[in-house]
């Protein structure tokens, strides 16, 4: 038995932006959650060079410890 992975199209979400080269992050703030110091740089990394905000937790509690204390509300 043969499996073919044949490409599937999806509509676009309403209301969803795609990450791509024409999308301006720049007002954007993202709360990067993981017990996984390498896992935070790393995405703290690619979403600054995408030029977002970031802010960074280790855990859950920190993580709400954050949100209630940011001014703007992180958007993601």
């Amino acid at each position: 038995m043969t499996h073919t992975n044949a490409p599937t199209s999806q509509a676009p979400t309403p209301g969803v932006q795609r990450m791509g080269p024409d999308l301006d992050a720049s007002e954007s703030t993202i709360l990067i959650v993981d017990d996984n110091a390498q896992n935070v740089e790393l995405l703290q990394a690619y979403l600054e060079a995408l030029h977002c905000q970031t802010l960074t937790a280790y855990d859950g509690l920190e993580a709400v410890r954050l949100v209630e204390a940011s001014e703007p509300k992180p958007d993601l």
